[in-house]
């Protein structure tokens, strides 16, 4: 944009108001502006002589390509929201999205109405009013008042409360439409005439009649009531029941409902400048062949000549004139019409032109004025100089002047203190010595309700009692600042003390004798003046503009309500001067900046917070139809990826908006403030989505903002969605899980099934154990009954104890072929336990086959019968065999051979002995009568295939000796 100053009016001297120009630089399409139109969701659209823009306050959107033709000069809306444009080619309708053409053709500068029924009426140079319902064009030839050629029509408009189509005609009057014909409103005719439609709610009508004489009517209760008459350069006011505004020659005047009388605003000097609207925020739009014209109203009066540039102080003596003091300029005396500079104090000091802040007016309306060299007094005739001194015993500068009527004095910011001065000019000085906080020059003077001096610098802050002379300090290094300086004080109607900082605005509270920082997050930097509008707010002057708080909203509930004015929305001035404010008895506030000095009339200042409105703009790069407050948008078949482009409405907004956004059911809680306007959605799964975002600007509250909605639906095939891969994923797991589950419970039951063969092995085993035990047992107690028999008591009875021990050693070794779990350490017996069962049985058959054999029982050398264990009870059988069937039928005395030993991992017993043999041994058990027959050997055998199938590798052969006899090999080894 364009400094204010460069598009000032070249012949004004003083004040202007306060205004902004858009021109292509800022994005407008092009710069002759025709129309500006406001439609109901708050859209500026501006027609141009090459294309259209549609303005929200921050950016504009061109529309260019798919006109027919470029030149537009009117724009309407219908009830449905769209927006229609005449072109000299018909009518174009634009939807939010794409743009219709309905052909035809009109001559050049075509006007439109839309009535209640969206019917168009077209006004056309040059021929006939015309009327589009939509489909087509229908000419209303008839419709044209007596002996006045149809192509007379000036301007139309359409009041939707009064359903009331007006009409103009060059020449005559003005009229409205009743059907067919027309019904007269005015009774006079005009050379010209136009309506003034610049608020919605209210029409105006502005026309010259043939003598020169220019009226405004105003349309009331379906009549046209005249407010003002213009004759002879002389205005004369009927009754006004609203204040209104009109444009007249490059001026703006205003026509006050209280006292009928018009005030000229503003001028301007733009080529072709026309008043075509205010809006809700109270901004005047204007057109102009240079561009879009924003006026802010009448809140500011911006003065840009030399002697209010760069101002540090100002003061309005008793005669209501204004004297104006600068830093580098010196000083200048104002009567409202030219400043002039005064020169008289210019002999009493050194450095002429070097004035500061806070020049006062004292009790008995002499001007006082800190100066680099003191200060300057000035009783209405004659100027004095009052030498200040500071701590270092030296004159020099007096950077702050502040005036404590009750005490009737002024207190000067001087070097590391303040001099209290009496108005005729007695000075006290108290500073550092006292116990204020070390510092260089204090800046900032106050006073508040219980009669404390509070004294501000760049160091900290003291607070002062003057009637014990003793000191309270406030800096950051202490902690009890949280600035690290203070630049100006404050006493609001409450008698509350306030502080510009470094860091923003500072708060005393006195119930806790604390200093609290407020509005730290929009208000933050140096804040070089605070001073009250009124009781209800705030002005703050802050580097980057001004800020206005709400101190009722304060007050009543501790909600900081900020208002921010800078260049975008009426305040010009940069960087406002470090205490450069002044409040005139009229209660109007002087801001000086180095740049202009702008005066606030607060009566006429805006402080209300408009929020902004939000709207959707595009999802997924198609426009939105805007008519709607709540948006459904089917995202395309297959597709989940969605981009949202949001953005807001506000013609006052001084700052970049803000956006926050929701998405339900996705995000838990509302999105940090961000500028970027667009959201990516990636990835998202089939559902219906509500998304919300807000937008919003410094000052407005989270309570006030209204969220614009869309609400999408994503439909995609079950392969597209985002959770399609953690399903495979999922499957494949339950699919795994479930196959690795049938295999371990197909190999669980097969191992149960092997356990269970087993156990049935085993109990076959075990049966076959029982088999054998008692097979056994009967073979020894036989012996045990023939020694008793025989009356070998003695004998029979140490028979009896080894019997006992033998049927222990027999139990412990059945116990442990008890467990199923075969081959293991501990279902198995150590060889040494073996041998002395068997030689415990061999003896026992020795005494019942006396002198029938001897035996010996070997082991070899690589065997450690302690350590080496074998499966119980396979051996003996075998022995019992050799000793029942080979030994027992010899004639001479035999010998039993039973031996051990290792061969690769195997254990080798051989039983061997001397006997019949087994062909013989079979001849004799034929022969004999004896009605029992050993079966161990039988059941032995079937034991080792059990044993077998259970792990074991079991083999046992069998042989005849040469010379008679049998050699039995029970090879033990595991699979």
């Amino acid at each position: 944009m364009l400094a204010f100053w460069s598009f000032l009016p070249s012949g004004i001297f003083c004040q202007e108001g306060a205004f902004r120009q858009y021109t292509t630089r800022e994005g407008l399409v092009q710069m002759q502006v025709q129309k500006v139109f406001q439609d109901s969701r708050g859209f500026l659209w501006i027609g141009t002589k090459a294309g259209i823009s549609r303005f929200d306050g921050e950016k504009f959107e061109n529309i260019i390509e798919g006109l027919p033709h470029p030149y537009i000069v009117d724009l309407n809306e219908d009830s449905k929201g769209n927006i229609w444009f005449p072109t000299a080619k018909g009518m174009v309708k634009y939807d939010g999205d794409s743009l219709f053409h309905y052909p035809a053709t009109f001559k050049p500068y075509p006007v439109i109405a839309i009535d209640n029924n969206d019917h168009i009426w077209i006004k056309q140079s040059k021929q006939s009013i015309v009327k589009f319902d939509g489909q087509s064009y229908h000419a209303l030839d008839k419709l044209h008042p007596d002996s006045v050629d149809s192509r007379a029509v000036r301007d139309l408009l359409y009041d939707k409360n009064t359903e009331t189509m007006l009409i103009t005609y060059n020449g005559k009057s003005c009229f409205a439409v009743e059907g067919d014909t027309l019904k007269k409103l005015i009774d006079k005719n005009f050379q010209y005439s136009e309506f003034i439609n610049t608020r919605r709610e209210k029409i105006y009508l502005q026309g010259k009649t043939f003598d020169g004489t220019e009226e405004i009517y105003e349309w009331m209760n379906g009549q046209f009531v005249r407010v003002v008459e213009k004759q002879d350069a002389e205005l004369i006011f009927s009754d006004v029941n609203e204040d209104f505004f009109f444009l007249n020659k490059n001026a703006l005047y205003k026509v006050d409902a209280l006292t009928n009388t018009s005030s000229i605003i503003t001028t301007f000097d733009f080529a072709l400048a026309r008043l075509q609207y205010i809006d809700a925020e109270g901004n005047f739009w204007l057109s102009s062949e240079e561009g879009l014209i924003q006026f802010f109203g009448e809140g500011f009066k911006i003065y840009t000549s030399l002697a209010f540039r760069y101002l540090w102080s100002m003061i309005k003596d008793d005669k209501g004139n204004y004297w104006l003091s600068s830093f580098q300029k010196g000083l200048f005396h104002y009567d409202g019409k030219e400043a002039k500079e005064v020169k008289g104090y210019l002999p009493l000091v050194k450095n002429s032109k070097s004035f500061y802040f806070g020049a006062r007016k004292d009790n008995k309306g002499n001007l006082w004025f800190p100066h680099g060299d003191g200060i300057i007094k000035y009783n209405g005739q004659n100027y004095s100089h009052i030498k200040s001194y500071g701590a270092n015993g030296k004159q020099n500068s007096n950077l702050f002047l502040f005036h404590d009527k009750e005490q009737s004095q002024f207190i000067a910011g001087v070097y590391k203190g303040v001099n209290f001065i009496s108005e005729e000019g007695e000075i006290h000085h108290v500073g550092e010595k006292e116990g204020m906080h070390k510092t260089s020059y204090i800046v900032g003077i106050g006073k508040d309700k219980n009669r404390h001096y509070w004294f501000g610098s760049f160091a900290g802050l003291s607070r002062y009692d003057s009637e014990v002379d003793t000191f309270f300090n406030y800096t950051k290094e202490i902690g009890n600042l949280p600035s690290s300086g203070v630049i100006s004080t404050f006493r609001d109607y409450k008698g509350n003390m306030w502080f510009g900082s470094r860091d923003g605005i500072l708060y005393y509270d006195y119930t806790t004798d604390s200093i609290r920082q407020i509005g730290g997050e929009e208000l933050h930097g140096d804040v070089n003046f605070i001073i009250d509008i009124d009781t209800t707010h705030l002005l703050i002057g802050a580097l980057d503009g001004l800020y206005t708080l709400d101190l009722r909203a304060y007050y009543h509930s501790g909600i900081i309500k900020l208002k921010y004015f800078n260049h975008k929305n009426g305040f010009f001035g940069i960087e406002p001067a470090q205490n450069g404010v002044y409040k005139d008895l009229d209660g109007n506030i002087w801001i000086m900046s180095a740049t202009i000095t702008t005066k606030l009339i607060p009566d006429k200042l805006n402080l209300n917070i408009v929020p902004l409105k939000t709207y959707i703009a595009t999802i997924n790069g198609q426009k939105i139809d805007l008519s709607k407050d709540t948006i459904k948008y089917q995202v395309p078949y297959g597709e989940n990826l969605v981009k949202i482009n949001f953005e807001a409405i506000g013609f006052s907004r001084p700052t970049e908006t803000s956006y926050s956004y929701l998405l339900e059911g996705i995000d838990k809680s509302w999105s940090d403030w961000q500028k970027e306007n667009y959201i990516y959605f990636p990835g998202l799964s089939s559902n219906t989505y509500t998304f919300k975002v807000k937008s919003k600007t410094i000052g407005v509250n989270k309570e006030d903002i209204k969220a614009a909605t869309i609400i999408f639906t994503i439909d995609l095939p079950l392969w597209k969605e985002p959770y399609f891969n953690q399903l495979v994923v999922i499957f494949a797991i339950i699919f795994i899980g479930t196959t690795l589950f049938f295999i371990w419970r197909n190999w669980n039951d097969r191992k149960k099934a092997r356990e269970n063969e087993q156990k049935v092995k085993y109990l076959q085993a075990q049966t076959l154990q029982t088999q054998m035990n008692p097979h056994f047992i009967f073979n020894v107690m036989g012996t045990l009954q023939d020694l008793i028999l025989n009356s070998n008591t003695e004998q029979a009875n140490e028979h009896l104890v080894d019997f006992s021990t033998m049927i222990r050693r027999f139990l412990d070794s059945s116990i442990r072929s008890d467990n199923p779990k075969w081959i293991s350490f501990e279902n198995e017996i150590p060889l040494e336990q073996e041998l002395e069962l068997l030689k415990m049985y061999i003896e026992f058959e020795q005494l019942q086959y006396k002198d029938t054999f001897d035996y010996e029982l070997t082991i070899s050398d690589e065997l450690n019968p302690t350590n080496t264990r074998i499966p119980p009870m396979i051996i003996q059988p075998f022995v019992e065999n050799a000793i029942k069937h080979g030994l027992r039928y010899k004639d001479e005395r035999g010998f039993l051979s039973v031996r051990f030993s290792e061969q690769e991992e195997s254990i080798i017993c051989v039983v061997e002995d001397n006997g019949v043999g087994r062909k013989k041994a079979k001849e004799i058990q034929r022969e004999s009568i004896k009605m029992y027959k050993s079966h161990g050997t039988t059941i032995v055998k079937r034991r080792v295939d059990v044993l077998n199938d259970m792990g074991y590798d079991i083999n046992i052969g069998s042989a005849d000796r040469e010379h008679g006899g049998t050699i039995i090999t029970i090879k033990i080894s595991y699979k």
